[in-house]
């Protein structure tokens, strides 16, 4: 349902919105026309804010949008929300002022924060959001469902991330207990659980190299920097194959060598 924002916010917010906005919010109040010819249409959902953009704004002044664009970002700020779903799917074509005002809403956003996912099932408007370049600068899909993937809150992507939490939280504390597993194989003298430490340790970092490398291949930023660390450690255990002193290799060593001194 569609609320103006003098209604939808409380009494301290009430005023603050000009013309150009209207929030959508549950409750049992029924739509006015007054809010359906609102230009933009805001709706706060979990970690977005749906901007559903009315196709009258291509016949409206460019005073009047201005003050539009004034309107949708300030309701947008009261929000708290970083991360933009722009419906255009009501337009089969956008003008160079409605273009303008989602530039103007895209560049008051967090840049590190931000996500900016605009919708359109129409190939004309999509081209012509990509002729102005604007596909460098926004993610540009054809229906919902592939904007709440962009935006990690479909199933499928809350799946995914997951599956990169799990990769990431695997990695790393592999390679700590391979490191803590040859700090064990050290410290005891008996030579089978040196044998076993160190096996361990060469299990536990061959997995945390695989693991590892998986997620550099799929996940970025401080998983991705997590799982280079697991990568350099678990190459720093499975090195230790090739050491001279290595108690895998001892128990054969000897053996070769009484081999050799038997006539």
């Amino acid at each position: 349902m569609y609320i103006s924002a003098q209604a939808a916010w409380p009494n301290s917010l009430r005023g603050v919105f000009p013309w150009g906005a209207c929030v959508r919010t549950a409750g049992n109040v029924s739509a006015t026309s007054d809010t359906r010819d609102e230009p933009f249409l805001v709706e706060p959902i979990r970690t977005y804010c749906h901007v559903e953009v009315n196709p009258q704004l291509a016949d409206t002044a460019w005073d009047r949008l201005e003050e539009a664009a004034r309107g949708a970002v300030q309701a947008i700020r009261a929000t708290g929300r970083s991360h933009l779903l722009i419906d255009l799917s009501d337009l089969e074509t956008i003008g160079s002022g409605t273009v303008a005002s989602l530039v103007r809403i895209w560049k008051t956003l967090d840049k590190k924060r931000r996500r900016f996912v605009v919708v359109s099932p129409s190939d004309r408007v999509r081209k012509e959001l990509e002729s102005a370049g604007l596909q460098k600068l926004w993610t540009i899909v054809t229906n919902r469902e592939e904007a709440a993937y962009e935006l990690g809150v479909s199933r499928r992507a809350e799946l995914e991330e997951r599956e990169l939490r799990t990769l990431a939280l695997t990695a790393f504390p592999c390679a700590l207990l391979a490191v803590l597993a040859m700090v064990m194989m050290h410290y005891f003298g008996r030579e089978a659980i040196q044998v076993n430490s160190q096996l361990a340790a060469l299990l536990l970092a061959a997995v945390s190299l695989t693991v590892g490398i998986l997620s550099v291949l799929k996940d970025s930023g401080f998983r991705r920097v997590l799982a280079v660390l697991a990568i350099l450690i678990s190459l720093g255990v499975l090195s230790t194959l090739f050491f001279e002193h290595n108690t895998l290799r001892l128990p054969f060593t000897a053996a070769s060598q009484l081999e050799s001194k038997s006539p």
